[in-house]
């Protein structure tokens, strides 16, 4: 061959190579991102990586190793069936008697923690101290049926969805080409292995997954309706109502506040989210037909509403899907992030306040781009005092009152509250205004030092007697111990002695969440 074409052929092949190379080189900045489901496990080398990817693949996909819809039904059985058993194991575990019952007596003489024992409680559907086996069942197939996209299942249906002749079947060379192809997006000079710098691009695409899958599970399970394409998206945030309520949404040993929130007159419909510490009936008041949805974030302590429709308002109970957040906290940027893909667009405008008297809304909120944590926010409309039948009966009571209800006791009708428990009258209301109460009707007998005798017998101990609520309470001889929780508060029988506060029994309280 002649020197000349030899060069030529040469200077060809050499131009051929370069221009693979450069085209292979540039293939990861043009090439669209592999799926999320590819990223995980991804590690330095590529038949590492591959070695991981099948891992799920080979248990899932059944003897003919095709991963099908049929296998991916199968593996979640599986998953909800072992979900059921470990939910079950807490409810055998403390029928001593194996009688197929928890009783009261059986969760006390078993040694558990309190955040172990929380979920059995929860089992007792009809609330009346014994859980039973129906009961347990009944709980722990609620609790597996939940949404939860981190199951194994959940990771084989998107490796199907990937499935490139969408023939309904997922194989193993399929996949290997899925994998190979999706290793050699980050792995940039095509030697099999990913670079300090290639390593670098990967972990950053994975930690953005990472976040979206998790506001993804959270989304799924919170179910929050989508806010209409017009709607004025409002945030409130609160820990507590500056007014007690004399019905509870919460139960009788929870105490129960309540807001009112004035709707300003205007055109444009509002989604209304409200979340707080504290459980909250919130009064709607105004012009609520502007309101299109409200959405309350009972945060497993209770909440409700009047003044809509119960079709018109939407109780989660989950904390981590709208947790509480008020004017103090700098987290509540990341709840108005959360809250923006819930709701399907951004949150419009932001209302955080400590305690909530009395709010219109939307001019009292401040548009969400502006909203600073500050512990001295603009004050809300102050509002009457409200003592509703209570009296000034104690000084020192009625003091006190006043101090952590600067609002007083609204009275609401049971029957208006829309909520996802019962909606009741307190049998004895709580903190000081059930002190009030008792002191009035000749119940109690105030001593000084925030003491009470207790001089006839009581329904229930008033709820909320926690912390700087704490009393002491002197049983009369002869008077039994009432129902419900002290909370804090001491109890202890006339005529005996308190050496020293050991010798008061210590008082178990429900777990705050």
């Amino acid at each position: 061959m002649h020197a000349s074409s030899r060069s030529l052929i040469a200077a060809t092949a050499i131009g051929l190579i370069g221009a693979f190379a450069a085209h292979a080189q540039s293939a990861p900045d043009t090439a669209a991102p592999p799926a999320g489901v590819l990223l995980d496990g991804m590690q330095s080398y590529r038949e590492g990586y591959i070695a991981y990817l099948f891992m799920p693949f080979r248990a899932g996909s059944g003897p003919d190793q095709r991963l099908t819809a049929d296998d991916i039904a199968r593996a979640d059985q599986r998953e909800l069936a072992q979900r059921r058993a470990r939910l079950l194991t807490s409810f055998f575990e403390r029928d001593l008697d194996g009688d197929g019952k928890v009783t009261s007596a059986e969760m006390d003489d078993t040694p558990v923690t309190l955040s172990r024992r929380e979920p059995l409680t929860a089992m007792d559907g009809d609330h009346d101290g014994t859980i039973t086996l129906d009961e347990a069942l009944a709980y722990a197939g609620a609790q597996a049926a939940k949404p939860d996209t981190g199951r194994g299942s959940s990771r084989l249906a998107q490796l199907l969805a990937l499935d490139p002749d969408k023939d309904g079947a997922l194989t193993a060379d399929e996949l290997e080409t899925l994998g190979r192809a999706a290793f050699a997006y980050y792995d940039r000079d095509g030697d099999g292995m990913l670079s300090k710098d290639e390593m670098a691009i990967r972990e950053k695409a994975t930690r953005e997954r990472q976040v979206k899958v998790a506001l993804e599970r959270r989304a799924e399970l919170c179910n929050l309706p989508k806010a209409g394409q017009t709607d004025r998206v409002v945030f409130v945030g609160a820990y507590e109502a500056a007014a007690l309520s004399d019905v509870t949404v919460s139960g009788q040993d929870e105490e129960t506040g309540t807001a009112e929130l004035a709707i300003d007159a205007g055109d444009t419909p509002l989604y209304i989210v409200v979340s707080s510490y504290d459980s909250i009936i919130w009064r709607l008041t105004g012009h609520t037909e502007r309101v299109a949805r409200l959405v309350i974030a009972a945060n497993r302590k209770g909440g409700g509403a009047t003044g809509l429709p119960k079709e018109k308002v939407t109780i989660v109970t989950e904390a981590r899907c709208v947790p509480y957040a008020s004017s103090q906290g700098a987290g509540l940027q990341s709840v108005l992030t959360t809250l923006a893909t819930f709701a399907g667009k951004p949150v419009d405008d932001v209302l955080a306040s400590y305690t909530v008297p009395k709010a219109n809304l939307p001019s009292n909120a401040v548009p969400a781009a502006e909203w600073k944590p500050t512990r001295n926010p603009a004050p809300l409309k102050p509002i009457p005092l409200s003592l509703g039948p209570l009296r000034n009966v104690d000084r020192a009571t009625y003091q006190s009152f006043i101090r952590f209800n600067p609002a007083g006791l609204v009275s609401i009708d049971p029957a208006t509250v829309v909520s996802q428990g019962p909606a009741e009258r307190y049998e004895v209301l709580p903190q000081e205004a059930g002190l009030l109460q008792l002191l009035m009707d000749g119940s109690l007998e105030a001593n000084g030092n925030r003491g009470y005798l207790v001089k006839k017998p009581i329904p229930r101990f008033p709820a909320g007697l926690a912390g700087a609520h704490s009393v002491n309470f002197v049983l009369a001889k002869g008077i039994p111990r009432p129902a419900g929780n002290p909370g804090h508060s001491s109890v202890r029988v006339e005529g005996e002695a308190v050496l020293k506060p050991g010798d008061v029994p210590a008082i178990d309280l429900p777990i705050k969440q």
